[in-house]
């Protein structure tokens, strides 16, 4: 007995055998953990290599290759019984890499026996079997073209160039040439002097400043190598270039260098490294999957004479898709030019302070009415993605994230306080219910008007009209406050609200970037009959962006049927990011009767037809005939406060009864303008419509 359980002891305490022992040392190496490794040497290995100098080299060259999963399965024959203190086993192992993709090395792996047991003979042929002592591992990125952003003519507006390297050969210049350096590339001569300021830096060596796409340096090149020590260096990168400069900028986005919180393991695990540069805002964000490519890359062995050993890995790039959008460059220019000339200053849109005054903020959306695309989309105050993309100092981006104008900010897409613009859909809203008629009239409307002694002071107030009946047509035509406060208070909250969640207030809108959804009121609903007063006429809480009245207004066009709004020709082919779900041009069908929307698009063409409208500026237009709704929305500061000037509407080419734009302008303005002063709106309007004819298409 006691002879048996010593035999059992003694075999439940045998080492384990040198296939364990491999399993052990590469389960260790896929959870990189290098020490455990390391402990797995024989004595021989160990006394070659530090583990400190293990561990780096394994680090580095799988940080080099970017590594992103590892893999092995050790194959022992099914007769296997280690014979004597040596052993070869093989195994395979897969690798997985953000640069090169997945690939497999077969290996052989030596094993001794030591006192304390089996132990793994290193060489580094298991990191890489053709790698020898004294070899290298190298890898290289291999760049994909990003996708082209190209207007529905297959005009571009965003687009991939070879990449050229400007900088400086520091035993070249001259005591001014960073300072003159800067100045040319529109940064700090203090950016410039950190780039030189680099420890590797010497005399003969180039200094690499900025990268620039092959069109931007070449336009600069004359300035550029008047300076000395300015090298222009061509490059195997390629860089984004946004020909137009800030045309569309807040649409279109820009890229830049992908930072560490971008660098998810998601996202390596996609192919992306630390090098990459991703999309950042706009399209290029919305669409970075389709856009981005995918780069390649290679891995070789690097002989110990510089020769080039064999190639371990290679995948080749993969070149982003091009995406075709709905955008007219000639109408998007038109409009931006239409914006800064009415904002008193071209290019950044910066008008002057004041009461009265405009301040630089503005938007502007343009849609085909007949299919809801977009035609254009603009916001105020502008960026050059350009600048962006090259990778803007602190300071400048400090200086754009405290403007209070907020120039980042896409503001076609955010929530504005709409103002008159929105009584057209309560008008549709209470015809549909039956609460009035075109002819209805509430009576006699006051300047100030409140429905009874319980509103205490308030009061709803008009500008001044001409005198006479009021009903629909002449309450759009005059934009009369009362009126339609009075027709709130006779739907009724519920029914109003319900009425205008079928134009898609409330709902996401589906379109391929984000849009801050309008609302009727805020958490919990209208509260009281002031609030409801006020929201009839597009005050109170009531906000819509740009974007999404244009789609609502494309209901009155469309016997009720409001039109989705799409900003891409091609569908993407990645997922669907909101609002690209092929659906139908229709988002929302039957938000109004048929016979409302004739009755609001006769009334819409009075407001500019008839002498007393107040957009009759707009009829003597040549060439033109338009049809739409002035607003002003007041948002801060009570009567002399902040205030949104709008115009949405549509123009048909003369002599013809489709309509060719419908469009929607936002301009901000502080305090309130003189009377008899034009709607900057207004005005923007006329200055598109004179710029872009029909017969220029």
């Amino acid at each position: 007995m006691a002879l048996l359980l010593s035999l059992f002891l003694a075999g439940c305490s045998r080492a384990p055998g040198p296939d364990a022992v491999l399993r052990q040392y590469l389960d260790a190496w896929q959870r990189q953990d290098y020490a455990a490794v390391y402990a797995l040497l024989d004595a021989t290995s160990r006394e070659a290599i530090s583990q400190d100098d293990f561990a780096d080299r394994y680090r580095r060259i799988e940080e080099g290759i970017e590594r992103t999963g590892l893999s092995a399965e050790v194959h022992v024959p099914d007769d296997f019984r280690p014979e004597g203190d040596q052993v070869t086993l093989s195994f395979t192992a897969r690798w997985e890499t953000a640069l090169a993709g997945a690939f497999t090395q077969e290996y052989q792996a030596q094993l001794v026996r030591e006192e304390e047991g089996w132990r793994i003979q290193w060489t580094p042929a298991l990191i890489f079997p053709d790698l020898k002592e004294g070899d290298k591992v190298r890898a290289q990125s291999l760049p994909a073209r990003r996708g082209s952003l190209v207007d529905r003519k297959g005009r571009p507006l965003a687009l991939d160039e070879p990449a050229r390297a400007i900088g400086l050969v520091p035993g070249k210049m001259a005591a001014d040439s960073a300072e003159r350096l800067a100045q040319v590339l529109g940064i700090s001569t203090a950016a410039v002097e950190k780039q030189l300021a680099q420890p590797w830096v010497r005399d003969d060596l180039f200094v690499p400043i900025v990268t620039w796409p092959e069109s931007r340096a070449e336009a600069a090149e004359e300035d550029l190598l008047a300076i000395p020590g300015v090298l222009i260096s061509s490059s195997r990168e390629t860089a984004r270039w946004y020909p137009h400069g800030a045309l569309a900028a807040h649409t279109l986005g820009y890229t830049g260098p992908i930072t560490a919180e971008e660098l998810t393991d998601e996202r390596r695990q996609a192919g992306y490294g630390s090098n990459d540069r991703i999309g950042k805002q706009g399209l290029e964000r919305a669409l970075e999957e389709d856009l981005r490519g995918r780069r390649g890359g290679r891995i070789w062995i690097e002989r110990a004479d510089g020769s080039d050993g064999p190639e371990i890995a290679r995948r080749e790039p993969e070149a982003g898709r091009d995406l075709q959008l709905t955008l007219d460059l000639d109408v998007q220019q038109a409009v931006e030019r239409a914006l800064d000339e009415t904002l008193g200053s071209a290019g950044a849109g910066a008008g002057r302070r004041g009461s009265g005054q405009l301040d630089g903020q503005a938007a502007a959306v343009v849609l085909d009415p007949a299919t809801g695309e977009v035609l254009a989309l603009a916001s105020r105050p502008a960026f050059d993605p350009n600048r962006l993309a090259d990778g803007i100092t602190a300071e400048e981006w400090q200086a754009l994230s405290d403007d209070p104008r907020s120039p980042l900010y896409h503001k076609a897409l955010a929530a504005l306080t709409p103002g008159s613009t929105f009584k057209p859909f309560t008008a549709a809203v209470a015809l549909d219910e039956g609460v009035i008629a075109p002819d209805t009239d509430f009576g006699p409307s006051p300047e100030r008007w409140q429905k009874d002694a319980s509103w205490g002071d308030y009061y709803v107030r008009r500008v001044p009209h001409p005198p006479g009946r009021v009903d629909l047509i002449r309450a759009l035509v005059w934009s009369d406050n009362v009126y339609f406060a009075r027709a709130g208070l006779a739907l009724g909250a519920e029914r109003f609200q319900r009425g205008l969640t079928r134009f898609g207030l409330g709902e996401e809108v589906p379109f391929v970037l984000g849009v801050v959804p309008g609302r009727v009121a805020g958490e919990g609903g209208i509260q009281g009959e002031i609030q409801l007063a006020d929201s009839a006429y597009g005050q109170g809480q009531v906000q819509v962006s740009p974007l999404q009245l244009a789609a609502m207004y494309t209901a009155f066009l469309h016997d009720g049927d409001v039109l989705r709004p799409r900003l891409l020709l091609d569908e993407p082919a990645s997922g669907q990011p909101a609002g690209t779900t092929p659906g139908g041009r229709i988002w929302k069908e039957g938000a109004a009767r048929p016979e409302t929307a004739q009755v609001i698009r006769q009334a819409l063409r009075q407001v500019v037809a008839d002498s007393t409208g107040t957009a009759h500026s707009l009829a003597s237009l040549r060439g033109w005939v338009v049809s739409g709704k002035t607003g002003t929305a007041q948002v801060a500061g009570g009567e002399q406060g902040a205030r949104w000037r709008w115009f949405a509407g549509w123009a048909n080419p003369a002599g013809s009864d489709e309509p060719r734009l419908l469009m929607v302008f936002a301009i901000h303005q502080q305090g309130a303008a003189d009377e008899g002063s034009p709607n900057p709106a207004v005005v923007a309007a006329r200055r598109l419509l004179e710029a872009w004819r029909p017969e220029a298409d």
